[in-house]
């Protein structure tokens, strides 16, 4: 019922031309004095011809809410689905939502290619961090302690640390 109403809201203005050319076509009987039953029989035709229009309209109204509706509980949802309006309007909003779509796509794409990346140089940067480590405790654990050894495996680690900042300074 409360799709109904906003279809007769949608459609207020079409509805009140339609009153209003039925007032003008009762006055102009009145004013040639001519039968009321003809004009009765032709309110009646008008009357059922402008009901199955808007049956048949509010039909297409509420496939298109309907489709409205199960895209926004679902973002899947094709948009080569029933949305296409055949107005030249309707084609307009297909043709923008189409195009948001493909970027979303573009960018979610991009995304997770550069979360790959970033995967791929951490991998890289942890197993060039770990021989760095491992060397130091092979070295703590020799009698013969180097010093020298373990300044230079703190200056590599040192070094993988600034790659990472650098990197992220890059990004």
């Amino acid at each position: 019922m409360k799709l109904f109403i906003h279809y007769l809201k949608d459609r207020l203005f079409f509805i009140m031309i339609y009153v209003v050319s039925v007032l003008i076509c009762l006055c102009v009987f009145k004013l040639y004095n001519l039968e009321l039953e003809a004009f009765t029989y032709a309110f009646m035709i008008l009357c059922v011809l402008l009901v199955v229009c808007f049956l048949f309209d509010y039909y297409k109204y509420y496939k298109k809410h309907q489709t409205l509706v199960t895209l926004q509980s679902n973002s899947n949802v094709s948009l080569s689905c029933d949305l296409q309006d055949s107005s030249l309007m309707g084609e307009d909003y297909h043709k923008i939502l189409v195009a948001m779509k493909d970027d979303h796509d573009e960018y979610v794409i991009s995304s997770e290619n550069k979360m790959h990346d970033l995967e791929d140089y951490f991998t890289m940067w942890v197993h060039q961090a770990k021989l760095p480590i491992a060397a130091m405790k092979l070295l703590l654990g020799d009698e013969n302690l180097s010093r020298s050894e373990i300044k230079l495996q703190l200056l590599r680690m040192d070094q993988y640390t600034d790659m990472v900042l650098a990197y992220f300074t890059l990004t």
